[in-house]
């Protein structure tokens, strides 16, 4: 399956945390030094979640946040936390869809 076509895979925790960082409005300069990791890492890990989301920008990323991950804001999750039960729920969804229309 091609990444355009097959189902959606989940952000992992890490990944989570970064996107919830780029709708914080850090640079990914910055969230290299609050994580501790290269910048190459983090725009490495950007385009990963582009493309799990199958999105073509940060901002419409960030936009999905709200319905991937409830809870997602700084002051009801942190770090680690593993998807929310909705995101999973929309995966399933989004590739019953896939499937139907394939």
């Amino acid at each position: 399956m091609t990444a355009s076509t097959g189902p959606l895979t989940p952000l992992t925790p890490r990944e989570i945390e970064v996107l919830r960082l780029v709708a914080q409005g850090h640079s990914n300069r910055e969230i290299a030094e609050q994580l501790g990791r290269a910048e190459s890492t983090i725009k490495n890990q950007m385009s990963v979640i582009l493309d799990r989301l199958r999105v073509r920008d940060r901002a419409h990323a960030c936009s999905l946040l709200d319905d991937l991950c409830p809870g997602w804001r700084p002051s009801l999750m942190r770090p680690g936390d593993a998807p929310s039960l909705a995101f999973r729920l929309r995966m399933l969804a989004n590739e019953a869809e896939l499937t139907r229309t394939g």
